[in-house]
């Protein structure tokens, strides 16, 4: 007995570096980590009314051919029978070796086209993928509440994906209200070969559409009507510099450029005469935007006036930006403060911060203090009610009133090519 012990024990000492040895080698190795799958939320078989009639007149035909033991209707019985588990086994087997990947979906602007792009790629080595229908929805277009067929939803096709190869397909969804657009699932669906059973693969693919606010086309007049911080309309009317309006005409003075002088009015006059110009736009603008909070407008179709007061400051970053004049977005209530700039990409910032701007914000509600700005700086303060905020000091009150009367550019020109 105790010889077995002492060669239990020796043995169990032997073994003990090569326990440790592979212990020391599993923990010295990298854990490489595999890119995450794309998840499958569900596979289904779905019926429509089209599948229910096809069911029931199978049915019928075997019930008339056990009755009537007639070959000719057991035939068909028989055909339509393998016609249906031929349509379930085939498809599904298809829609087992499908992948889909969205790509990444640019910002889009209200009134534009969001253009959605898929990539579909068939793992199969023999089965070709045929008739497949693609939706952003947690289900096939057909089994959709009513509520959700009316609203627009991103829906492609492709007829076939062969064997081992790739597809790339787009959609198109029109942009109609402002806001952050939240993407979750995507659905492809498939009736074929026969149309008589739905088959759909459900995935996850989370991702957002930023939906830009309405831009309209403002005169340059809005921008000039504004000089220097804290000058009202009238008192610049009364000061000139070296804008671009006309001001007026005076007689010559040594030293006046000479592309300045008025040379027809010279020649009536017979002396020199020289053109004046009003006093130029601000160096930068600053848009302070001021907002109430709102009910749920999802059942109006119509702006709102924040909706209005967003797109007159998204108008004024874009006529800023078409001038060359530095420009900034200021939202107290929601603690949006971009400073005025000319950086490459500051209005394309200005115009993201609009569009996720929630009107149904609590912090809308509460009426902020005006702030101070910038020296060298023009506030406009955007507001549908002169009531909702208090005015800074200096700034000029603009209300969605302005867009009376602007036409939208590209309404305008879709309009026009309608009519050639």
């Amino acid at each position: 007995m105790r010889t077995l012990l002492v060669v239990g024990a020796r043995l169990a000492a032997s073994e003990r570096p090569r326990v440790s040895a592979l212990r020391t080698t599993l923990l010295s190795k990298p854990v490489t980590s595999a890119k995450p799958a794309k998840k499958v939320v569900a596979r289904r078989y779905h019926m429509h009314s089209g599948g229910v009639f096809y069911i029931v007149v199978t049915v019928l035909l075997g019930i008339g051919s056990i009755n009537s033991q007639n070959n000719l209707l057991f035939i068909v019985f028989g055909v339509a029978l393998g016609a249906m588990l031929v349509s379930g086994v085939v498809s599904g087997a298809m829609m087992m070796g499908l992948e889909v990947d969205r790509r990444p979906v640019a910002p889009a602007q209200v009134g534009d086209n969001a253009r959605f792009s898929y990539r579909v790629r068939n793992t199969r080595r023999r089965v070709p993928a045929m008739a497949i229908d693609l939706i952003e929805a947690d289900r096939p277009r057909r089994k959709l509440r009513k509520r959700d067929r009316k609203r627009a939803i991103p829906e492609a096709f492709v007829d076939v994906v062969p064997a081992g190869s790739t597809e790339d397909i787009a959609a198109i969804l029109p942009c109609e209200r402002r806001g952050l657009m939240r993407l979750d699932r995507i659905t492809i669906s498939t009736t074929f070969p026969f149309g008589i059973v739905l088959k759909s693969v459900t995935v996850t693919e989370p991702d957002e559409l930023l939906i830009l606010p309405r831009v309209v086309e403002l005169p340059a007049s809005v921008l000039l009507a504004g000089g220097g911080r804290g000058r009202t309309e009238t008192e610049r009317q009364d000061r000139r510099g070296l804008g671009l309006e006309f001001y007026a005409i005076r007689d010559y003075q040594p030293g006046d450029p000479m592309r300045r002088i008025a040379w027809k009015q010279s020649a009536r006059g017979g002396n020199l005469r020289t053109r004046e110009f009003a006093e130029p736009v601000a160096t930068a603008v600053l848009i302070d935007l001021a907002l109430a909070r709102e009910g749920d407008p999802s059942g109006n179709t119509d702006e709102s006036a924040g909706e209005q007061a967003i797109c007159l400051a998204a108008s004024l970053a874009a006529l800023a930006s078409r001038m060359d004049v530095a420009a900034g977005l200021r939202v107290p209530q929601l603690g949006i403060d971009i400073t005025p700039s000319q950086m490459h990409g500051r209005t394309s910032a200005m115009l993201e911060a609009l569009a996720r701007i929630d009107l149904n914000d609590k912090r809308l509600g509460t009426v902020s203090e005006p702030g101070s700005s910038p020296a060298d700086a023009r506030v406009f303060r955007v507001q549908a009610d002169p009531s909702i905020a208090p005015l800074p000091e200096g700034a000029r009150l603009l209300t969605p009133e302005v867009l009376d009367g602007v036409v939208d550019s590209r309404r305008a020109s879709r309009s026009a090519e309608g009519v050639s």
